[in-house]
């Protein structure tokens, strides 16, 4: 028995072997450290946790600057969000306090404004953590196509970035601008307005959603079609579900089958898929039988149906599983980076996030 027991402890301690680099991509940082947890490079900086310790790091694995909170939210327009004892605040790329943790919740900088929330009260701060816009919503979006979308007193409005509002029409619901157009609802039924607040499609559908290559989806008696920006039926509604248009493709839904029209109602790829995804930059996973695989405009395949999971591309790439293990395809169906991998995070176009042997690490595609 001590033979057997011996042989057991030798096979239970042979290592994993790493993954090795290849010509389409290498370990980002030098040395190859390991992490318990990362996030996202974000303006050349990252958060990570080393050795319980949470850290900013550049691109090389240095410290950027001493951490003092308890998390730091990725950088966008060179600040981020920071929280500590339940509360958010404002730092800058040198870890510079600009904001001591104050509020509740703080979104990331977008085009120079963050939303915050206070006492479930929400409004608009800077960069410099000024109270641009009060602190008095029930709900913000960020700024979208110019306006901001605010809820006050159960009704939604649109104001100015300096605070003011941009007409005075005010609705039951409503959604940012898509395309110059925002999605409103009123007595329970969706219309749309264009920036001045006038209606450009009154409120008559039972649903319906933004616009998007100059359509937008909308529902009739339990059925989908798809309307212009002038408000005309193009597509009649017949479709028990259908997705949004993108690069001028649509999914919809025929016999329990997913196809694909084009912005003139065509049948261009037959249904016959039980799981789609969305066409981008003319790619798209799709599942048939047991596999997944990614098709182009014309409904060929890009890739083979091998994949037990893709994922929506982001950018040229797509996370894809086989037999458990993930890795990267691009949007030639080439793989990349080959299943091999717990756990893959897309962390921007070229660099990637792996877990192996429970521990994170960097790669940076070629």
């Amino acid at each position: 028995m001590k033979r057997i027991s011996l042989l057991f402890a030798f096979i239970f301690t042979i290592p994993i072997l790493e993954a090795k680099e290849t010509k389409k991509w290498h370990w980002l940082i030098p040395n190859n450290p390991a992490f318990e947890s990362v996030n996202t490079f974000s303006e050349g900086i990252a958060t990570v946790i080393s050795n319980g310790k949470l850290r900013c790091i550049d691109t090389t694995g240095n410290s950027v600057f001493e951490v003092k909170y308890d998390f730091i939210f990725p950088f966008y327009e060179g600040v981020a969000v920071v929280k500590k004892k339940g509360k958010c605040g404002l730092i800058d790329k040198k870890g510079n306090e600009l904001l001591a943790p104050t509020y509740d919740v703080i979104t990331k900088m977008h085009e120079g404004l963050a939303q915050v929330e206070l006492n479930e009260k929400w409004g608009y701060i800077n960069k410099k953590g000024n109270v641009v816009i009060p602190i008095i919503y029930d709900r913000t979006y960020k700024l979208t196509e110019g306006l901001l979308t605010v809820k006050k007193e159960g009704r939604y409005s649109f104001l100015t970035p300096d605070g003011k509002l941009a007409f005075k029409n005010n609705f039951e619901k409503a959604y940012p601008f898509s395309e110059g157009i925002a999605l409103i609802r009123e007595n329970e039924k969706w219309g749309y307005i264009d920036k001045k607040g006038k209606f450009v499609v009154k409120p008559t559908y039972q649903d319906a959603n933004d616009f998007h290559n100059g359509l937008a989806r909308v529902q009739e008696k339990n059925k989908w079609g798809y309307i212009n920006k002038k408000g005309k039926l193009v597509i009649k509604p017949k479709y028990p579900e259908a997705n949004d248009f993108y690069n001028g493709l649509a999914g919809v839904r025929v016999e329990g089958n997913w196809g694909f029209i084009n912005t003139e109602g065509k049948m261009v790829i037959k249904p016959k898929y039980s799981i789609i995804g969305a066409f981008d930059k003319n790619v798209c996973p799709v599942y048939k039988g047991k596999k997944m695989g990614c098709i182009d405009n014309t409904g060929k395949y890009k890739t083979s149906e091998k994949f037990d999971l893709i994922y929506a591309f982001h950018g040229n790439y797509a996370r894809a599983m086989k037999k458990g293990k993930w890795g990267i395809i691009d949007q030639n169906g080439e793989t990349i980076v080959e299943p091999q991998f717990d756990k893959v995070q897309l962390l921007g176009d070229f660099i990637i996030a792996v877990k192996q042997n429970n521990k994170w690490k960097y790669i940076k595609l070629d």
